[in-house]
């Protein structure tokens, strides 16, 4: 009777063994390919992701942790092999598993803020651009908020950048680039450099090229009075500012054609994997005869200031909520489209446009690098 039991319970063995195998060989790579924060309403926001196996999960957040994503989520960033996401509504940081989205930890700010860019500063720290006039530094080893620094002016700053030792952050006012010593942040920034940064081109981020020079988009008029868009050139070392111009043109004139630039609004703009374009919506001529433009994403060349349209984005309202870029160089375009229903668009380069459904109020698109 032993002899038999025995027997029993080492076929149970085995065959649990094949069958663990068995599932080994046919679960799919789940590498995650592009992940989309999602803002949200009522202050539920999520995260989805676009999965290298081609499957989408909308919910992956909620999945994740069996719970939903409370409040509105802004930016995410990769640090440390940890993924850092920050949130308002409550004011926090919430660090998740790069290849579960689960948990790890929570930084829960100490005082109202409004979370927005992350950056790293240092192998353990990073820091924390905030709409409330403050700056905040955390330790991205021990997840946990090192000291929050309240500016000496009442504006904040959604899109920061590091150079060469220095914090480069935006007014929100319009009133300039601040300029921050890395090892000696306060509240009161070493230098101003006085450019003119228009608020509704705000969401445009800060980039930092294969050069190491810094750009930043506004809009503004030339010396021709023209309304034109502008992307500023800093030297980081000498603080020297360049710029690139590029003119909009209006109905009735001679260089009105299919295609060129005649106006912008809620800018969006995205860096290429190699560092060497900067690509950025505008609104492109789509009738001579009126003048008429709509959406569409043209690209910089960081080496010779040159620009050109590099696809037109038929079908996305002007009121953009985010754009993403892949390593191929296909674009992606967060649009609502007037409905609760999120969907990111597709744009390849020559092959059939295509929605990716996501959740609500699509707001980022983040490739892993």
């Amino acid at each position: 009777m032993k002899k038999i039991l025995y027997l029993g319970i080492l076929c149970t063995l085995l065959l649990s063994a094949c069958n663990d195998d068995d599932k080994e060989e046919i679960t799919p790579s789940r590498d995650i390919q592009m992940l989309v924060v999602n803002e949200g309403i009522n202050g539920e926001g999520g995260l989805s992701v676009v999965y290298g196996d081609g499957t989408i999960d909308v919910n992956a957040y909620e999945k994740a942790n069996e719970r939903i994503l409370q409040g509105s989520p802004y930016a995410i960033n990769s640090i440390n092999d940890k993924y850092f996401l920050t949130a308002s509504a409550p004011a926090r940081i919430e660090v998740l598993d790069p290849t579960t989205l689960a948990v790890l930890g929570t930084i829960e700010y100490e005082k109202i803020g409004m979370p927005r860019d992350i950056i790293p500063i240092s192998e353990s720290e990073a820091i924390v651009a905030d709409s409330i006039h403050q700056l905040t530094k955390i330790n991205t080893v021990t997840n946990s908020i090192v000291k929050h620094m309240t500016l000496a002016e009442e504006w904040g700053m959604e899109e920061i950048a590091v150079v060469n030792n220095k914090l480069f952050g935006t007014h929100l006012d319009a009133s300039g680039i601040a300029v921050f010593d890395i090892d000696n942040i306060t509240g009161n920034p070493q230098s101003v450099i006085p450019v003119s940064i228009s608020k509704n081109v705000k969401t445009c981020k800060m980039h930092v090229d294969k050069n190491n020079k810094l750009w930043i988009f506004s809009t503004g008029k030339n010396a021709e009075n023209r309304n034109c868009a502008y992307w500023i050139k800093i030297d980081p070392v000498t603080l020297k500012v360049d710029s690139v111009e590029i003119p909009f043109f209006k109905r009735g004139e001679e260089k009105l054609e299919i295609g060129v630039p005649v106006g912008a609004t809620y800018n969006k703009s995205y860096l290429s994997t190699d560092k060497a374009t900067i690509y950025f919506t505008l609104q492109a001529c789509a009738r001579i005869s009126s003048g008429q433009g709509r959406l569409a994403i043209f690209a910089l060349d960081v080496n010779d200031n040159t620009y050109k349209l590099y696809r037109e984005t038929p079908g996305v309202e002007a009121r953009l909520n985010g754009m993403g870029i892949s390593p191929e160089g296909d674009v992606y375009l967060c649009d609502a489209n007037g409905t609760l229903s999120g969907f990111v668009r597709h744009f390849p380069a020559n092959e059939t446009i295509s929605a990716i459904r996501v959740g609500i109020k699509p707001r980022m698109i983040w490739f892993p690098r």
